[in-house]
């Protein structure tokens, strides 16, 4: 049996559906004939794109030349000379904490 091409609006109603029924996405995709290899991925997609995008808002120190950002309670001073991978982990975390 081939692959069944659905539109969006299709994809979101079945995402929709699986996350009323509060059942798992395996044993859901199975009894409604959806390919669990992809599901999951879409519904990843879907609830990006829900997800409003925050702001932070980000000063300059003038007397240092850090950066001072605020992501709801959080204040990170960023120094002139900071590494920008524990930067970025620091906002990944921040991100999922918000």
């Amino acid at each position: 049996m081939g692959q069944q091409k659905r539109s969006k609006l299709k994809r979101e109603t079945l995402i929709a559906a699986q996350q009323e029924r509060g059942q798992s996405q395996n044993p859901w995709c199975e009894a409604n004939g959806v390919n669990y290899h992809t599901f999951p991925d879409r519904a990843r997609r879907l609830r990006r794109r829900e997800k409003p995008t925050q702001w932070a808002e980000a000063q300059a120190a003038a007397d240092t030349g850090a950066i001072q950002v605020e992501v709801g309670t959080f204040r990170v001073i960023v120094p002139e000379n900071f590494n920008e991978a524990s930067l970025l982990r620091v906002c990944k975390v921040l991100a999922s904490l918000c």
